[in-house]
């Protein structure tokens, strides 16, 4: 009865009926618990059924009553394999390949396992006969190269994957192991080359399309990465390493401060009403750093007859060509992806421009490269008498009473520790942030640092000592600065801390050693800029 049983078992078993298998063999073992052939066919089915830890119990049982089979022994070494039990997984195998030596799988299983284990040594030495048998074996080849890669002997690991695929072209973990071999011996540009066969050949592969993506970044090549990293997410929208580096690209490239920007109302009105003054039906009119292109779009709005707003950043550039066709305005706005410093007339430009707009100004005014890059946009890219948006800018700053701003960047004692020597990394440099978010009061009135009129260059350098009569008593934590761009006649904007609804943040130059000051007193600052950098010396000591 039993016996009919197991045939009948077989029979399904080979027929793929696996469900009808499994329990014929459960009926069987709940008669008899040690029908070796029976617990040997469960276990089998267990792990074709993806449960290898049941996989396991009955495949041990089966080979402790039959310890001879090499069937078994197999089948239990690929269970462990599969449950990351690997030093289990060696000794199983090893008793399989002592029953059969020549058999090819059980060298095969065994180097899997001493592999798992960081054995690559004997790994090797179980494959290296078999490739001397028949070295035309294409995975075989594959896995004695991946082998030799984590033996770091990287050189035999590229011959080997080179000879895979000279077997078989299209084995890919071959052509996957040869990039990422090659990536790791620093042979970058040859890496770059599989990756981009591989993703060639793989358009709809999502891995493929991520290696080549990463390769990319490795190569300092942002723009091609954002590329086919938007193709992986794109083919698998959970692929969290296509993701993860897209996400850090474009955040190395598109600073955050774009978003805040577009929801600045107040400084989005300003600008819209001084275009708005300055446009004419059909001026010519440049954008200069357009980034979204809601700038252009304002202009074209206007009624400029056409805007060209160049962009440095590829991949802003791109975007704003997007934003500017959903807005209609594909027709009337170009957008080139260059500095306006390598802008021509008659190559990027029919003429000089009537109008000359931009806000490349960073939280000193001066950071971004405004004066230099409007000197030269007045002198070769716009017409004489244009206007130009903005026109002008100033720096304020006064002295504040903070506290809570004197330790976002000054630390005395932590957990009982004297850790005052690490300001000197903060010491020399100012930090940004938004003043009225932190308790302050205002020791002295605002003063007016630096002015500067862009549209008459040059800027010259200039260093000067500025006096701030102090107006309330207290302790002299801060100076904070600020900005103040002038639109035209009428228009401002300023990150003026009292200004609500800017996005803008202020500069904050701290005293290393807080000062008590009076009424009346006066504390003297030394303030110079480069027409590109801004200091100012508050405390020496």
């Amino acid at each position: 009865m039993t016996e009919e049983r197991f045939q009948r078992a077989v029979a399904c078993f080979q027929r793929r009926e696996l469900a009808s298998a499994a329990a014929l063999c459960d009926e069987i073992l709940a008669d008899q618990p040690d029908h070796v052939r029976a617990l040997g066919l469960a276990g089998l089915l267990a792990l074709l059924d993806g449960r290898p830890e049941g996989a396991a119990e009955r495949l041990a049982r089966a080979a402790a009553l039959e310890p001879s089979s090499y069937d078994i022994l197999s089948n239990l070494g690929t269970s462990y394999v599969r449950l990351e039990r690997f030093a289990e997984a060696v000794e199983v195998y090893e008793r399989a390949l002592a029953l059969r030596p020549t058999h090819k799988p059980a060298h095969i299983n065994l180097a899997t396992a001493y592999r798992a284990i960081g054995q690559y040594d004997k790994a090797i030495a179980q494959l290296e006969p078999l490739l001397a048998e028949g070295g035309e074996d294409a995975p075989l080849l594959a896995e004695f190269a991946r082998l030799k890669v984590l033996a770091n002997e990287l050189d035999a690991g590229i011959r080997l994957y080179r000879k895979a695929i000279a077997v078989a072209p299209a084995l890919l973990t071959a052509r996957q192991g040869l990039a990422y071999t090659l990536q790791l011996a620093g042979r970058q540009s040859e890496a770059l080359e599989e990756y981009g066969k591989i993703a060639a050949g793989l358009p709809q592969d999502a891995r493929a399309q991520a290696d080549l993506g990463l390769a990319l970044v490795k190569a300092g090549a942002a723009g091609q990465a954002i590329g086919a990293l938007r193709r992986a997410v794109a083919l698998e929208p959970k692929n969290t390493t296509a993701r993860a580096a897209l996400g850090q690209l474009f955040r190395d490239s598109v600073p955050s401060w774009h978003v805040a920007m577009l929801n600045d109302e107040p400084r989005n009105a300003a600008y819209d009403a001084a275009i708005r003054r300055a446009v004419r039906p059909g001026s010519l009119v440049l954008d200069i750093g357009t980034g979204s292109g809601l700038l252009a779009m304002m202009a074209a709005r206007a009624g400029a007859g056409h805007v060209y707003a160049c962009e440095s950043v590829p991949v802003i550039a791109e975007k704003a060509r997007e934003i500017v066709a959903a807005n209609g305005l594909a027709d009337r706005i170009t957008v080139i992806p260059k500095s306006s410093l390598d802008l021509r007339v008659g190559d990027h430009l029919p003429r000089k421009a009537d109008v000359l707009v931009s806000e490349i100004v960073d939280v000193i005014l001066l950071g971004e490269g405004i004066v230099r890059t409007l000197a030269h946009a007045l002198a070769e890219l716009v017409a004489q008498g244009a206007a130009s948006i903005p026109r002008g800018g100033a720096i304020h700053a006064m002295l504040v009473d903070s506290p809570p701003l004197y330790h976002c960047d000054r630390a005395s004692r932590a957990a009982g520790f004297d850790v005052s020597a690490f300001n000197e990394f903060s010491r020399y440099n100012y930090f940004t942030t938004n003043v009225r978010y932190y308790g302050h009061r205002p020791l002295s009135r605002p003063v007016e640092i630096f002015r500067f009129d862009f549209t008459r260059p040059p800027v010259r350098s200039e260093t000067r000592t500025v006096e701030l009569p102090i107006a309330e008593s207290g302790t002299c934590h801060a100076l904070v600065s600020w900005f103040e761009l002038v639109l035209d006649d009428q228009g401002r904007v300023t990150s003026d801390p009292a200004s609500r609804g800017s996005h803008w943040m202020q500069a904050v130059h701290l005293w290393n050693r807080p000062r008590a000051v009076k009424a009346g007193d006066v504390v003297a600052i030394t303030a110079s800029h480069d027409a590109d950098h801004v200091y100012f010396l508050v405390d020496p000591d």
